[in-house]
């Protein structure tokens, strides 16, 4: 699997990568696509946009875009996918599209590492183990938490937000 998506966890609305050159800052900007409409993302957010230089504030504005908006960022790498979201621990959502997307397009076999940016939290976990990970893990999420992220995550390599060295994949800058 080496596809990409964002997608919309109130709404779970889908927009893949690959009709884009398979880059998540691109299809956040391109109105051409209409995917700012169907991610659910207001004008006066999208307009927002505008403030962050394209591939130069390229990480900003994804967390940004996370932040402000009920959005998870998706890269599959082969056998493992990672899932990146920023919002409060104590937030379902994020959580509750995980395993909707391993429903929808994953498979067993998947190693997911799922990271919270906003606690700089990242978990992996197989995919065969998500609903008995989130039944028995979800109340003490950060001790069983496998891997911290930098504090600093201005440090961690600006083309992606999890390193190809803890992912395990070879990067192609997204």
């Amino acid at each position: 699997m080496r596809d990409g998506w964002w997608v919309n966890y109130d709404s779970r609305a889908y927009v893949g990568l690959h009709c884009l050159g398979a880059e998540h800052e691109k299809v956040l900007r391109d109105p051409e696509y209409q995917n700012q409409k169907w991610l659910g993302i207001p004008h006066s957010v999208s307009k927002e946009f505008r403030s962050f230089k394209p591939r130069k504030d390229r990480v900003k504005l994804l967390k940004f875009a996370m932040k402000t908006l009920p959005l998870m960022r998706i890269r599959g790498y082969g056998s493992k996918v990672s899932f990146q979201f920023n919002r409060p621990e104590s937030d379902p959502r994020p959580y509750m599209a995980v395993k909707r997307w391993i429903h929808r397009f994953g498979g067993d076999a998947l190693l997911l590492v799922v990271t919270n940016l906003s606690t700089n939290m990242t978990v992996s976990v197989q995919a065969s183990d998500w609903d008995t990970f989130m039944k028995t893990n979800s109340s003490k999420s950060e001790e069983v938490l496998s891997k911290r992220l930098p504090k600093h995550p201005s440090k961690t390599p600006a083309k992606t937000v999890l390193s190809d060295k803890q992912s395990g994949a070879k990067s192609n800058g997204d």
